[in-house]
């Protein structure tokens, strides 16, 4: 169940990976990118999503993403989790928002975007892989060897989570194959795991400064 960044396809249409041919037409930095998508997502009509925000360990966080574009009785949901780094936490989470949020619809999750290596993001991507098993895929940095990844991800490369675009974005400096992933929806949003917070940036320590 390999396979690159660059055109692969979940059986069923689930999920594609691609590279978008022409690049982005203009600013190439984060906020840039942010600006681009959302124009792109009104232009469009894009998929409206919802993110929803899981405590793991002691100071981080898994982000359920969430595709409602199936209309209020969708009886399953197409779901991506950010950094599902403690695995007990999150199976906990999609069943009580699917109690609480989703009238009982099974949230499916087809997708673990994993922002870098290290273990307090990316100790749960072997269990929730082995318990969701291989329809769930695991996207990282291709160069980052994010535990578990079974698609490595190169900068400007797309994830489909049911009708969700997810866009890849290199940021190496915190590990060398750091991450950011911009969801071009309604709205758009992007997930820099610990390349940026709101008070700063996190270590470099992959970088050179």
């Amino acid at each position: 169940d390999g396979g690159g960044g660059g055109g692969a396809a979940a059986a069923g249409g689930g999920i594609v990976v691609r590279r978008p041919a022409s690049g982005w037409p203009t600013d190439s930095s984060a906020p840039g990118r942010l600006r681009l998508a959302e124009e792109e997502a009104q232009r469009e009509g894009a998929c409206e999503w919802t993110v929803h925000t899981v405590a793991c360990l002691l100071d981080n966080y898994c982000y359920v993403l969430v595709d409602r574009s199936g209309g209020p009785d969708a009886a399953d949901r197409p779901v991506a989790l950010v950094d599902p780094s403690d695995p007990t936490a999150v199976l906990a989470a999609l069943s009580d928002l699917s109690r609480d949020h989703y009238g009982g619809a099974a949230l499916r999750p087809v997708a673990i975007l994993t922002t870098h290596k290290h273990w307090d993001h990316a100790a749960g991507n072997v269990p929730l892989r082995e318990k969701f098993g291989r329809s769930l895929r695991v996207y990282g940095g291709e160069v980052d060897a994010v535990s578990g990844c079974t698609h490595p991800l190169r900068d400007g490369d797309e994830v489909r989570v049911g009708s969700l675009r997810v866009v890849a974005l290199s940021a190496p400096g915190h590990t060398a194959g750091s991450t950011a992933f911009l969801v071009r929806g309604s709205p758009s949003a992007l997930f820099g795991g610990d390349v940026l917070f709101c008070g700063g940036c996190g270590a470099p320590l992959a970088g050179c400064a």
